[in-house]
């Protein structure tokens, strides 16, 4: 009987020492980070952010070794009032150039648009002229926020991240106010176009383009530096008698509507180039393999950044 419960004493002890135990790990707090990525100790990056977010810090690989290059970030930043009689179009495209978005406004169908070109003024040289010897676009987005007092903040926002060329019925300069309207009212009516109000972007948010062209995104090629509307245009439309030029990513393009009062907003297009310098400079000898990842993931991030395309981020995240 003795050992009998001598028995039953060790058993009890045993199992209260590992019912403390196991106590005492639920009783530890659990970090976000833990919970969300295994046995990860630093903080992911939320779900919704794609590689090719600017945003996202990360450098977007690619499949095949392509040498080396110098990744350049460039911002252009605008800030326009609109009025209570202009629609105005903001067009975010950015592909061997320095030209980051430009801005097109017009007051109706009579007189003309006119249009203003925001670049990156690091970048602004060409080729020849100081600039990179060749390049490509890595990650391009703008940020949009309604400075507009809050009780007067309002009117109808429409973005469409097209991955398509528009048909415009003239070169940019030579357009006239109806062609200007019908292209405008294409934007608007296009199925993928999201309609947002003028008050959401009190909050400053973001988009971004995604590869719409592989084999033309991991193409280098001859850096332009500024270019004016024309030629800045022939990126991402087409008109008659002017032949298109090589692209490898989409357009963010965004419609501000005529208000009940004057609205502020501040565009901030940034963009990231992977760039090649010649050998005596500074950027040319600090220039570094391009990360390579398989093709798996490649397509992964090529899908999700196309999939999370359309969806405003906030800028204030990370």
């Amino acid at each position: 009987m003795a050992q009998r419960n001598q028995k039953k004493q060790v058993t009890a002890v045993k199992l209260t020492r590992a019912n403390l135990a196991k106590l005492a790990r639920a009783s530890k707090p659990r970090s976000a980070a833990s919970t969300t990525a295994g046995t990860r100790s630093t903080p992911t990056l939320r779900s919704s952010q794609s590689i090719f977010s600017m945003l996202n810090p990360s450098l977007v690989p690619t499949m095949l070794a392509s040498g080396k290059a110098f990744p350049v970030t460039g911002m252009a930043r605008f800030s326009p009032t609109m009025g209570v009689q202009r629609r105005c179009i903001i067009l975010s495209h950015s592909p061997y150039m320095s030209n980051v978005f430009a801005m097109g406004s017009s007051n109706g169908l009579i007189l003309a648009p006119t249009w203003s070109v925001s670049a990156a003024p690091t970048l602004a040289a060409t080729d020849v002229t100081g600039g990179p010897t060749g390049a490509r676009c890595m990650k391009s987005g703008i940020s949009i926020v309604n400075s507009t007092p809050l009780l007067n903040a309002g009117g109808r926002v429409f973005v469409l991240n097209s991955d398509q060329r528009f048909f415009f019925g003239d070169d940019p300069v030579n357009m006239t106010g109806a062609m200007f309207e019908t292209f405008l009212n294409e934007v608007v009516a296009h199925p993928k176009a999201r309609e947002f109000s003028g008050a959401e972007f009190v909050r400053p948010h973001s988009f971004h383009a995604h590869v719409v062209d592989p084999v033309n995104y991991e193409t280098y090629r001859s850096w332009q530096g500024q270019m004016g509307i024309d030629d800045y245009a022939q990126n991402f439309a087409i008109w008659p008698g002017t032949p298109t030029l090589p692209r490898g990513m989409s357009t963010v393009i965004i419609v501000i509507e005529i208000a009940a009062s004057p609205q502020t907003y501040t565009f901030s297009g940034r963009s990231t180039w992977y760039t090649r310098w010649p050998l005596n400079t500074v950027l040319g000898q600090s220039m570094r393999d391009v990360p390579t990842a398989p093709a798996e993931r490649i397509n992964r991030d090529m899908r999700r950044g196309e999939d999370m395309a359309h969806e405003p981020e906030y800028v204030a995240f990370g």
